[in-house]
């Protein structure tokens, strides 16, 4: 603890090439498979202040109170005002008034040119606007003179140290020559397992008429419990501040400060290592696409499938965080759930995973992360009890791509196929390269090091995603495709070749755009429609089971009457439907269920197969 009180004072004392949050890394742990790695403390991107965030609590507006006892002079502080003139007087001071001298965590170059409050996990740029120092005379309240100020506060923590440092920094847009001079009086807390250092000043905190220079205020602390394995403690920052003047002759009611946002948790709980957070401040773990491009994509359309799990807005417009399962037991009864070890893995990943990397082999991948809480379950809290119940993908080589891969829903029988939008799916079950199902993984364990993310801890993952679609209500005007498994093909339905007559039988074809291949899909009562081709205005007719579907002129009888019901969203999240017939209960499809060029169009009982999934 000495130690640690030596370190923290040396850096408050203005040691610019040291600073307190970087004086001490414990030594490393190489043989635990968590331990933190040191993230940069540059964070030139932080979180905004979401929309609907409260500010921070001021506990006064605008309070006065007589000065000397006589209720001659009274004082007032209140605080907002003019922002736009905040940001001006930020602006256009020194950024560094006092460069030889100011240490280096005093600086977070992401909050000089901000004029709004910004967070992230170790640093805070609070702006709080305006400060407003009146003086009044009483009884008659006339105005004396006011004083003016723009102010900030700059909160940082750190990921491998206990030190704690708020930083006042105050601005004078003016000072009234009738009022003499005007003195700020800072203060800063820390409520709970904290030890306060003395405090350091630069630059004078009273102000004359015409007297523009910038003064900063820094208060550090370190936690009071380091050295003690597994714990961990939460701190409340509070500040307040007053106001005295020659002319007031005594001290204003203080303004005072708390921002829930800023609560700090520290904690010893990685590697013997001891650290602070911010820990309301929710981390983005971001799947790396360039190393494990088949994961990220598989994650990516997972998160589309369950409605946004892991998003800060989901399908409902609602955030769905992911909450860390840091029992290690727990995690691995997860993976078992969801990938137990009988599973059969796509044999086109298996080839393709030795085609790539001899010494690679195909594995079981899920998400949600087996460590998290949420394995298994749908952003409603409804668990699946298997892997069985998640939607199933597999990863595969491009085949228009060499020595890329692609990713595509996984169609082997006795798997369930991907839901409706609106019944979201609670997982999704991938056969992945081992590769990257192994680099996703340690990649998630780097994260939660760096981050300082603790068992049931929130953050986001970041893995693409493509813009979430709502279903259909029906099947739509134009091409009728269906997508061809694995390829990222579609084919079309269109008339045999020949002149578009009567009786012309229906098979797949490359879409062309051609009118031939354009239908008008016409509701004719709930849920039934008619399908005409615009080559000759032609309707969709059924034939015999089994047999080559043709076209006929459109007379509203059963055998061209058609069912839509939705199925699922496609691997590019189109809506597919379902066509079935209503006379004979039959479904559009091809005669041996495969989709390529040439394949004969017929009418065959409905297994939900790709050839029956028709965008």
């Amino acid at each position: 603890m000495a130690m640690r009180r030596r370190l923290l004072a040396t850096s408050l004392a203005a040691l610019a090439a040291v600073g307190i949050l970087a004086a001490q890394r414990a030594p490393a742990q190489a043989a635990d498979p968590v331990a933190p790695v040191e993230a940069p403390q540059s964070f030139e991107q932080p979180i905004t202040a979401r929309p609907g965030d409260a500010p921070p609590v001021v506990t006064t507006d605008k309070t006065c109170k007589p000065a000397d006892g006589s209720k001659r002079i009274a004082m007032c502080l209140s605080t907002g005002g003019d922002a736009p003139a905040a940001a001006r007087a930020f602006t256009s001071a020194d950024p560094e008034p006092y460069p030889s001298t100011v240490p280096v965590h005093t600086k977070m170059p992401w909050c000089d040119t901000r004029i709004t409050t910004g967070y992230n996990r170790y640093e805070a740029c609070l702006k709080y606007q305006m400060l407003l120092v009146e003086v009044f005379a009483l009884p008659s309240m006339q105005l004396v003179g006011t004083a003016e100020f723009a102010f900030e506060q700059r909160i940082r923590t750190h990921q491998l140290d206990s030190g704690i440092v708020v930083t006042a920094r105050f601005v004078p847009v003016r000072v009234d020559a009738s009022i003499e001079r005007v003195t700020l009086n800072y203060t800063a807390n820390c409520v709970g397992a904290c030890t306060k250092e003395r405090p350091l000043q630069w630059g004078s905190m009273s102000w004359t008429a015409g007297d523009l220079h910038v003064a900063e205020v820094s208060n550090g602390w370190y936690w009071s419990r380091t050295g003690q394995d597994g714990a961990q403690d939460t701190l409340d920052l509070t500040q307040s501040i007053s106001s005295t003047s020659p002319r007031g002759l005594g001290v204003s009611t203080a303004a005072n400060y708390a921002d829930s946002e800023t609560t700090v948790r520290c904690d010893r709980q990685y590697a013997n290592t001891e650290g602070c957070v911010l820990y309301k401040q929710r981390p983005t773990f971001t799947v790396d696409k360039a190393a494990h491009p088949a994961a990220y994509y598989f994650i990516g359309w997972t998160q589309d499938k369950m409605g946004g799990m892991g998003r800060p807005r989901g399908a409902d417009g609602k955030e769905h965080p992911m909450h860390r399962e840091a029992d290690k037991t727990a995690a691995e009864a997860n993976r078992r759930k969801i990938c137990p070890s009988g599973w059969v893995k796509n044999e086109d990943t298996i080839a393709a995973t030795l085609a790539a990397d001899p010494g690679d082999q195909a594995e079981c991948d899920e998400f949600p992360f087996a460590a998290s809480k949420e394995s298994g379950t749908d952003i409603f809290g409804n668990k699946t009890p298997d892997g069985d119940g998640c939607d199933q993908f597999y990863a595969y080589a491009a085949i228009r791509f060499p020595g890329k891969w692609s990713f595509g829903l996984d169609w082997r029988m006795g798997y369930p196929q991907p839901r409706p939008t609106g019944k979201y799916a609670p997982c999704g079950r991938a056969s992945m390269p081992g590769n990257q199902n192994g680099g996703v993984g340690n990649d998630l364990k780097t994260f939660h090091g760096r981050q300082r993310v603790l068992d049931n801890d929130p953050y986001f993952v970041d893995s693409g995603g493509f813009p979430f679609r709502l279903p259909s209500a029906a099947l739509q005007s134009g091409e009728l495709r269906a997508e061809q498994p694995g390829t990222g093909y579609s084919m079309c339905l269109s008339p045999l070749d020949g002149p578009v007559s009567p009786g012309i039988g229906m098979n797949l074809w490359g879409c062309a755009g051609q009118a031939t291949q354009q239908w008008d899909v016409r509701r004719v009562t709930s849920g039934v429609y008619e399908i005409k081709n615009r080559a000759e205005g032609l309707c969709l007719t059924a034939g015999a089971d089994g047999s080559a579907m043709g076209l006929a002129a459109c007379a509203g009888t059963a055998d061209q009457l058609w069912a839509t019901t939705f199925n699922h969203m496609s691997r590019y999240s189109y809506s597919q439907f379902e066509v079935r017939n209503t006379s004979t209960g039959k479904c559009l499809g091809t005669s041996d269920g495969a989709v390529g060029i040439g394949a004969r169009v017929v009418q065959r009982d409905c297994a939900d197969t790709p050839d029956q999934n028709w965008f």
